[in-house]
């Protein structure tokens, strides 16, 4: 019998044995015990296990934009909406490193990005990256000779940067504050 405890705990269970597994390497006896359900369990709620990762990532990706699609709407000032939304854009994916790595992985064995079922997703963040920035733009604090969809991706490649990168290469991750600051304003000084 399906009950949605026992689809969140296997999902749940991928994105932990994501910590300390690759994509590949993570079978599905092993979810199983994790998730302490019985194997059969899993093809109950999943086809196999390019579904099963499906849904790992398009859970945590609707979660982050659910998050920030509340900051996008509220009526914080234009800098102050594009930190908070940065910062939470951010933490998520700090908190959540299993899921990015899956993410990533199985983009990579998936082929073109738009094919499968998180691009939807994927642009959904985008789209709402994209409205703070036309609200900035309308105030007239964003700049007008560079498309948004280019100061869109350029956003999100740094905190990208900032959230991987920084993490990966055991360097100090910047403050949220400061990625927005250098975003805003460049390198130089004025």
């Amino acid at each position: 019998m399906k009950t949605p405890d026992k689809k969140k705990s296997i999902l749940e269970a991928v994105e932990k044995l994501g910590k300390t597994n690759r994509f590949h390497e993570i079978k599905l006896d092993k979810v199983a015990s994790t998730a302490k359900v019985g194997k059969g369990t899993i093809y109950l709620y999943f086809k196999d296990k390019n579904d099963l990762f499906q849904q790992v990532a398009l859970n945590g990706l609707s979660e982050v934009c659910d998050m920030v699609a509340e900051d996008v709407q509220s009526d914080l000032p234009f800098e102050q909406k594009l930190t908070a939304v940065s910062s939470k854009i951010s933490s998520f994916f700090i908190s959540r490193t299993s899921l990015m790595n899956l993410l990533r992985e199985y983009e990579a064995q998936a082929g073109l990005p738009d094919k499968y079922p998180c691009s939807t997703e994927r642009k959904r963040l985008f789209d709402l990256v994209l409205q703070i920035l036309q609200q900035g733009q309308q105030e007239g604090k964003v700049r007008k000779d560079i498309e948004l969809p280019v100061q869109a991706v350029f956003l999100l490649g740094m905190l990208r940067t900032r959230d991987h990168v920084f993490r990966r290469h055991h360097m100090p991750i910047p403050e949220i504050d400061t990625v927005i600051d250098l975003y805003l304003r460049g390198i130089t000084t004025r």
